[in-house]
């Protein structure tokens, strides 16, 4: 750089002044990838704020060096500008490519391609940090480039609960976004208010994906947006709109077992079947979209201890005899033998796995429900007004007629958490993409889990066009 550059006609040399500052922004960008690999959020923030405006300085020096010297093309293309460029881009890809995933927030915060509020909740629910706040100030940072106002300070010396919660109100304030309801239904602080997710927690992908962040058509509010307000006398309580699915009428869990039978468990195993026969419906209701949430192995982490023969084996059993009652399907899988199993079925085992091996990953699976506190539930619901669900179509239809003007029950059934009991209610909340479940107290509600309700996942009880004023305030504390 100390060469002569420029034309015949003006030779000059690069000021000591550019060589300087072209010195100190290589520094800072090197000083901003040391912070950032081994520091904190609020560490490599800082660096990375200096190494801009040094990068920002060379670029005026360089601007009011022109009028000095007289550039030619070759000079403008590999010269200080492209210094600055290499350095630009070696900062971006320790950035985007130096960072442990089990350490740090920072390989999350350039934002995918998608909406911002959605990926901003993915990476509050998978990112990890070392501390529990280093995530929150490293949305926030986000947030404020986002937005179009100053956002106010969170305090770090406060509560982890309090932190997580001005961050919820800032995602609402800068985004719109009520996603996060989502995953506060599996995991919040209690005695604090349920609408505050844990983000420090592990998140079960088997409520988040696909429905919420990697979206296959599976909405079931599309089109709509969140409406939101905290109550001006409690800040404790949100208040959102939705409409009422059903009441919970019964639960039945899984019940776990030793992983080998043991005839002192029948009665476990005849009720796991009934449930799972249960599950079955609604998996296949749903055009298998629930179940393919079974096969994403890399997602639902108990299921890698099943060998996937033996999964797709059991998949095509249950296929073709849960129809059947359950003591006869478990006499079934005890006694009954694979040439038999042939000759009622030939495709059935021919090359696959044994009765043996299909009971085993049975109990496997079973086994798996129960520990990650999966549940099936019993619903019904009432419908009036002048509209009625065709659940064929999955569309509102006018009423033609009086007779679709008088209340209507559906018996409907879902997939909850261990948390519901009888007397729960199931909502839809607008902006939230699956329906929730909230107990009611004697002012406000409570959200107690997530649900995969059966003939709701695509929007059937979910009108686009309605208003704010036409749905029910929700008081969630």
């Amino acid at each position: 750089m100390r060469l002569g550059i420029g034309t015949s006609e003006k030779q000059e040399v690069v000021p000591t002044s550019v060589i300087d500052a072209a010195a100190t922004a290589t520094s800072s960008a090197v000083a901003c990838a040391v912070a950032c690999a081994s520091g904190s959020i609020p560490a490599c923030s800082k660096a990375c704020d200096a190494a801009v405006g040094a990068a920002g300085s060379v670029n005026n020096l360089i601007a009011n060096l022109e009028s000095n010297v007289l550039y030619t093309k070759l000079d403008c293309g590999f010269g200080v500008p492209f210094a600055i460029s290499l350095i630009v881009f070696l900062v971006t890809f320790v950035l985007s490519r130096g960072f442990p995933t089990n350490s740090y927030l920072l390989r999350g915060l350039a934002l995918p391609t998608g909406p911002p509020q959605v990926n901003l909740v993915d990476t509050l629910c998978y990112r990890k940090s070392k501390d529990d706040r280093d995530k929150v100030f490293g949305v926030q940072s986000i947030l404020q480039e986002l937005s179009c106002f100053r956002l106010r300070s969170i305090d770090n010396a406060a509560p982890l609960e309090r932190i997580y919660k001005q961050l919820c109100i800032q995602l609402m304030e800068v985004t719109g976004t009520l996603q996060f309801l989502l995953p506060a239904t599996t995991n919040h602080f209690p005695g604090h208010p349920t609408w505050v997710p844990n983000w420090a927690a592990d998140f079960d992908p088997f409520w988040l994906k696909p429905t919420l962040f990697r979206n296959k058509g599976l909405h079931a509010t599309p089109g709509s947006i969140g409406h939101w307000a905290l109550d001006p006398c409690n800040d404790d309580v949100l208040v959102v709109r939705g409409r009422h699915i059903c009441s919970v009428k019964s639960c039945s869990g899984f019940r776990e077992t030793w992983s080998t039978y043991d005839p002192k468990e029948r009665s476990l195993h005849l009720e796991n079947l009934q449930t799972i026969f249960a599950f079955w419906d609604i998996f296949y209701s749903q055009e298998a979209i629930v179940w393919r949430k079974f096969e994403e192995r890399s997602g639902f982490g108990l299921m890698k201890c099943i060998d996937q023969s033996g999964f797709n084996g059991w998949k095509k059993f249950l296929r073709m005899h849960h129809e059947k009652g359950p003591c006869k399907v478990l006499d079934l899988l005890l006694h009954g033998t694979d040439s038999s199993l042939q000759k009622e079925r030939p495709h059935l085992n021919r090359g696959g796995p044994s009765l043996q091996e299909i009971f085993r990953t049975h109990i496997s699976m079973c086994n798996i429900l129960a520990r990650t506190e999966k549940m099936l539930f019993q619903g019904s619901s009432i419908f009036m007004e002048k509209t009625r669900v065709d659940r064929a179509l999955g569309v509102f239809l006018e009423a033609e007629d009086d007779e679709w003007k008088n209340w209507t029950g559906l018996g409907m059934k879902g997939i909850c958490n261990r948390n519901v009991r009888a007397g729960d209610t199931v909502m839809l909340v607008a902006g939230v993409s699956s329906p929730v479940i909230i107990r009611r107290g004697p002012t406000s509600m409570r959200l107690v889990s997530p649900a995969i309700v059966d003939g709701a996942m695509q929007g059937e009880f979910w009108d686009s066009s309605w208003q704010a004023e036409e749905l029910e305030r929700i008081y969630l504390c």
